[in-house]
């Protein structure tokens, strides 16, 4: 009578019900205020990203099934150490 196939389910249906895995939006700030704060020594924006980066690592390492984006943490923590560090270079010099 009904010569239909059963529906296929999605190919994460067993094992992703949270969505997609997305870049975590701190992790994303912090990379962004790395740059910028690089570009033009900000103290501020350097602090920042530090702050940034490492709460989204926080973040990222507790959510791994949803949450993405430790490397743009990690740059951002990066520049804003590489920035910090120039400024004192700037201060004592």
């Amino acid at each position: 009578m009904n010569s239909l196939p059963p529906p296929i389910p999605p190919s994460n249906y067993e094992t992703n019900f949270g969505g997609p895995v997305r870049n975590d939006g701190q992790a994303i700030a912090s990379l962004v205020c790395g740059i910028v704060g690089f570009l033009f020594f900000g103290v501020i924006l350097g602090t920042v990203a530090l702050v940034l980066g490492s709460k989204a690592r926080t973040r990222i390492s507790s959510q791994p099934e949803r949450l993405k984006g430790s490397g743009l943490a990690l740059a951002g923590m990066i520049l804003g150490a590489i920035d910090l560090a120039a400024f004192v270079l700037l201060v004592v010099v």
